[in-house]
């Protein structure tokens, strides 16, 4: 996984308005790349060096990383990141995110 790309699309995300669409699915989408671009170095980096804020991010596009991906590997990796920063996961209620995300995978087999 490219990090370096990966905390430049975070930190654009971050600057990017809410309300502005086009800016917000564009960040998206950029997120939705690099992490599928190599699974097993993005599977690495979120279980070892993911942030909580960097988590709750992605978190806006777990559905169609799961899509894209087909891994559950990925499930298992945000399960994970969920029990190591349950605040993050409590306060922006990532938890329906990844059970979302889970039955994207499901419904695919």
């Amino acid at each position: 996984m490219y990090v370096r790309r990966f905390k430049n699309i975070i930190a654009e995300r971050e600057k990017t308005d809410d309300e502005w669409d086009a800016g917000v699915a564009k960040c998206n989408q950029a997120l939705i790349d690099v992490l599928c671009e190599d699974m097993d170095g993005t599977l690495q980096y979120l279980q070892s060096d993911c942030t909580a804020d960097e988590f709750s991010w992605i978190s806006e596009v777990f559905d169609e990383i799961a899509l894209r991906s087909k891994s559950r590997d990925f499930i298992n990796a945000l399960r994970f990141l969920s029990a190591k920063y349950p605040e993050e996961a409590r306060k922006y209620n990532i938890i329906p995110f990844i059970d979302s995300a889970e039955l994207q995978l499901d419904v695919q087999s």
